[in-house]
C-alpha cells in the first residue's frame, strides 16, 4: 500500500500530465474549431490570476491524492480533522459575530458530514470509483448555484480534484484493477503435509 508521500507525488504527477494536455489546446487554439482549455484549466490573459488559479488546482489535486485515507489513521486524515475544526471554529465564531444562523447550521452539516468517514471501514466508501466524481462535485455545482445558471468555473477544480482523487485510486490498486486481498497470516501446512517424514517412509 502507498504510503501519503507517494500519494502526494502521483496526485502531482497525474495533475501535470492533465496540465500539460490543457495547455497544449490552450496554445493551439486558434486552429482548433473550439477553445476547449478554457473549460479544462484556469487560464486567461490576466498571468498573474492564471498562476494563482492553477496552483489553486495543484494543492486541490494533492488534497483530494490524500483524501480517501480519511477513514484510517493516516497524514491525510490528521490533515483534513484539523481542517474540519478549524472551519468548524471560524462558523461558530462567525455566527456569534454576524448573528447569521446560516453559519451555526454550516457548522452543525459540517460535523455531521466529518463523522462519516470514521464510521466506515477502511478502503470502503471513499475508495470507490463513484466517489472520485462525487465527492468534487460541490466544486462544480456550487458555482451554478450561486450564479443561478449554468456556467463552467468550476469546472478546472472539479477536473483537479479528479485527477488527484483518481491518481490515489490507481496507487491502491482500484481504479483500474481488483482489490487487493488482504492475506489474514501464513497458510499452515501442518495439517497438510507436503511431504512424509523420513522416519514414517516405507522401504
Amino acid at each position: 500500500m502507498a504510503d501519503y508521500r507517494e500519494h502526494i507525488r502521483a496526485g502531482v504527477q497525474w495533475y501535470a500530465a492533465f496540465l500539460v494536455i490543457g495547455l497544449a489546446l490552450w496554445a493551439f487554439r486558434s486552429a482548433l474549431p473550439v477553445d476547449a482549455a478554457e473549460f479544462l484549466i484556469p487560464i486567461s490573459a490576466d498571468f498573474i490570476n492564471s498562476v494563482f488559479a492553477i496552483g489553486l488546482c495543484f494543492v486541490i489535486a494533492v488534497l483530494s491524492s490524500l483524501f480517501p485515507d480519511i477513514d484510517t489513521k493516516s497524514k491525510g486524515q490528521l490533515l483534513f480533522y484539523r481542517l474540519f475544526l478549524a472551519t468548524d471554529f471560524a462558523l461558530i465564531l462567525l455566527f456569534y459575530l454576524k448573528n447569521d444562523k446560516r453559519f451555526l447550521e454550516g457548522a452543525a452539516f459540517l460535523g455531521l458530514a466529518a463523522m462519516f468517514p470514521l464510521i466506515g471501514k477502511h478502503r470502503g466508501w471513499t475508495h470507490a470509483r463513484i466517489s472520485a466524481l462525487i465527492l468534487p462535485a460541490p466544486l462544480l455545482f456550487v458555482p451554478m448555484a450561486i450564479q443561478s445558471k449554468v456556467v463552467w468555473d468550476g469546472l478546472p477544480y472539479f477536473l483537479a480534484a479528479f485527477f488527484g482523487y483518481a491518481s490515489h485510486l490507481s496507487q491502491d490498486g482500484i481504479l483500474f484493477g481488483q482489490r487487493a486481498v488482504k492475506q489474514r497470516g501464513p497458510v499452515s501446512t501442518a495439517r497438510f503435509p507436503l511431504s512424509e517424514p523420513e522416519s514414517t517412509r516405507r522401504p
